[in-house]
């Protein structure tokens, strides 16, 4: 058996071989070598000068808002600042914010100078500065933000103009690149040929993932579970309501309640919802029009409950209203990433027909 002191010099040598080679060489798909480490919801603020983390403050506030999981508060994003020589460290994460006032010179400005174009580095140079994004600049799954201005005040300017551009970009590529990692890991193509067969529309279930109910007593659903070593539990549960006007279902709030109560009797151990938990919103799901619920359930059989988000999709051309259900059970742990690995799944919903072969 491998010693302790053995593993961690492997680790250690893999850990130094993907710092120098990441970025460096390319895969068959074109793509860097090794992958990024850590959480989508970490993010590197990596500056030119310490005191302009400050000027950032403001953007990631508004990048990251607090989320109430039942009662608990979590931040959306979790930042950590890197400057000076110091910076590598910041290269290993997914998703990085390059801060950088021109003229500051060291190792940031060198490094800007290396990742872009000298006729981008001309444009972000002059004038009031801009704002750019890289994919995968080191390793495989990262998305780079780089913002540059000849002046600090024309930073937190440029920072704010471009928020709500920065924060749907953010949020959309994480789910893109959470649904690579599921492809390569193995996702359900036997799943996915049923659903389609059966009701018209399929998800990209992980492989990872159990099938826990399939229509139980005709009820029409199914529900997918991921238990992970720890013992938390992800559940993601879609099922469909039949009505001869569904764009119509879709704005009565009650209706839709109802239905999720019945959801949760049948196929969530007849759990029950908080009723003053309830949160509605308007949401864009797979570029559908979508309604969201969020809040808070707990089974009626047994001492376990958490977060759940319910997300109502019409499909007028089938005359359903289509519930897909995100379910949490992680006591005594933050929930935000549980909650981020579903919904990007959820943003894999299809109502065309399977491709073949999907790319990555």
């Amino acid at each position: 058996m491998m010693s302790s002191i053995q593993a961690v010099a492997i680790l250690g040598a893999a850990f130094l071989m993907c710092s120098m080679c990441g970025g460096c060489g390319e895969g068959a798909d074109n793509e860097p070598i090794f992958s990024s480490v850590g959480s989508y919801g970490d993010m590197a603020v990596v500056t030119s000068s310490p005191e302009l983390y400050g000027v950032a403050s403001s953007f990631l506030d508004r990048l990251s808002p607090d989320v109430t999981f039942v009662i608990k508060k979590e931040e959306t994003y979790r930042f950590q600042h890197y400057t000076g020589k110091d910076w590598k460290s910041g290269r290993n994460y997914r998703n990085l914010l390059f801060l950088v006032r021109w003229g500051d010179g060291g190792p940031v400005e060198k490094e800007i100078r290396s990742l872009i174009s000298s006729e981008t580095l001309d444009r972000l140079t002059t004038g009031s500065g801009g704002v750019i994004t890289l994919r995968d600049p080191y390793f495989r799954n990262q998305l780079a933000y780089i913002a540059v201005s000849v002046d600090r005040n024309q930073l937190a300017s440029l920072l704010k103009r471009n928020a709500p551009a920065l924060i749907d970009t953010l949020a959309a590529d994480i789910h893109r690149r959470m649904a690579r990692d599921a492809r390569r890991a193995g996702i359900s193509d036997e799943a996915i040929q049923r659903d389609w067969n059966r009701y018209g529309f399929w998800l990209e279930i992980p492989r990872s993932f159990s099938e826990n109910q399939f229509e139980p007593d005709g009820f029409p659903g199914v529900e997918w579970l991921y238990t992970s070593a720890e013992g938390t539990s992800d559940g993601l549960t879609y099922a469909w309501l039949d009505t001869d006007d569904p764009e119509a279902l879709l704005g009565d709030q009650e209706a839709l309640t109802a239905f999720r109560r019945e959801i949760g009797a049948i196929m969530h151990d007849d759990s029950e919802l908080h009723d003053l938990s309830l949160q509605w919103s308007d949401e864009l799901v797979a570029g559908q029009t979508a309604v969201r619920l969020d809040g808070a359930w707990a089974s009626r059989k047994a001492s376990v409950g958490g977060p759940f988000r319910s997300y109502f999709i019409a499909v007028p051309e089938r005359d359903y209203i289509l519930c897909v259900d995100l379910l949490v059970y992680a006591p005594n742990r933050e929930k935000m990433d549980d909650m981020r690995r579903l919904r990007a799944i959820v943003e894999t919903l299809s109502f065309s027909a399977p491709a073949v072969e999907r790319g990555n």
